[in-house]
């Protein structure tokens, strides 16, 4: 009798130890299949540099610098050059190289580098034809440019103009566009200093406008 019930003893004990083994790999397997499922998404979305963000409560990777890392290039904005004058000239090399200006205004910033309040200075700005500067009164810094027929200006020692078509300034500045529309879009310019950029917006493949972005 005793060997009989030993005997069933040790049959519930290895039911038992394989029910366990037979759950441990159920869950080690479920790991496996969602990374597999998560890495087959990951390799059929186009993105430009490798995917570091996801978005929150859905599996779905997304790329905050899928667009900025492929049509952004950070460089020394006094390379940004409209008739000889530079981004960031002095007002004195401005006003002799140009002129006196169309007009002045004064913009009233509520915040960033060229508000008056946190600055603590006034800030103007100086109009000439399709484009302007702001300055604090010593340094002048190129704000917005409108592009029309007439209008040429330099960034980085490449020739910007609506002579151009987009793809040829990509081409000057080594930028692939691979997918991206050549109709509409822009080019941002990062400043190596400082946290300002400037966008270089076109449309139906020719550059219309560069404006400059700071941060509040």
């Amino acid at each position: 009798m005793r060997n009989k019930f030993e005997i069933i003893s040790n049959m519930k004990n290895l039911i038992l130890l394989l029910c366990v083994f037979l759950f441990s790999n159920c869950q080690n397997e479920s790991p496996t299949t969602n990374v597999q499922l998560q890495k087959t998404v990951i390799n059929n979305v186009p993105s430009f540099k490798s995917i570091d963000k996801q978005e929150e409560n859905n599996e779905l990777p997304i790329n905050i610098q899928e667009q900025e890392s492929f049509l952004s290039l950070v460089i020394d904005f006094k390379t940004i050059i409209y008739k000889g004058v530079n981004s960031y000239a002095s007002k004195s090399e401005l006003i002799t190289k140009l002129g006196e200006p169309n007009s002045i205004k004064e913009p009233k910033y509520e915040c960033g580098f060229y508000s008056e309040e946190e600055q603590g200075s006034k800030f103007y700005q100086y109009f000439y034809d399709n484009m302007n500067f702001i300055s604090d009164g010593e340094v002048a810094v190129i704000e917005n440019i409108i592009f029309d027929n007439n209008m040429v200006i330099e960034i980085n020692e490449v020739s910007i103009s609506q002579q151009k078509s987009i793809q040829e300034i990509a081409d000057d500045f080594g930028i692939l566009l691979g997918n991206e529309s050549l109709e509409n879009g822009d080019f941002t310019f990062i400043d190596k200093t400082t946290d300002e950029q400037y966008s270089l917006i076109y449309e139906n493949e020719k550059v219309i406008k560069l404006e400059l972005w700071s941060p509040c």
